[in-house]
């Protein structure tokens, strides 16, 4: 197993200059290097609850610099999705609603995929995942097939 030092970044930010850090957050990952501009990429959303409450749900800023920086880096709306699941708890129409996401779906014209309606397929990792695998699912789990590149 390669031991890998984890990166830690931290930054004073400002809701004038919140795009340009998540730009900078997204250079200093150096995600280019795992992710090819002419495949699909997946953006997973996060609703805890149909509206917007702070720590809990992703942040419309988070998903708009997430995008833009995508969309500048040259990776094209049409491979772009960003995605979500309902919970006991949400209503995805009113989630993208209430946490202020459909209008920066909209803006960088990229898709939005309700994993309530994809299909799921059973996943077999190549590598042991140790609590997913014992503890919390010791009969499997499956994902969204759309997540398999």
């Amino acid at each position: 197993m390669v031991k890998r030092k984890p990166l830690v970044w931290l930054k004073k930010v400002t809701p004038e200059t919140i795009l340009q850090d998540y730009e900078k957050l997204m250079e200093a990952t150096k995600y280019t290097k795992y992710f090819n501009i002419d495949k699909k990429v997946l953006v997973k959303l996060n609703l805890s609850w149909s509206k917007y409450f702070p720590a809990c749900s992703s942040p419309p800023w988070q998903v708009e610099g997430v995008l833009k920086k995508l969309k500048t880096d040259g990776f094209k709306g049409k491979n772009i999705y960003t995605c979500e699941n309902r919970t006991v708890v949400t209503n995805i129409k009113q989630g993208l609603s209430g946490n202020k996401w459909e209008p920066i779906i909209t803006k960088y014209n990229v898709f939005f995929v309700p994993l309530t309606r994809v299909k799921f397929t059973p996943f077999k990792s190549k590598k042991p995942l140790h609590a997913l695998d014992s503890k919390i699912f010791p009969d499997g789990f499956s994902i969204p097939k759309v997540y398999i590149g």
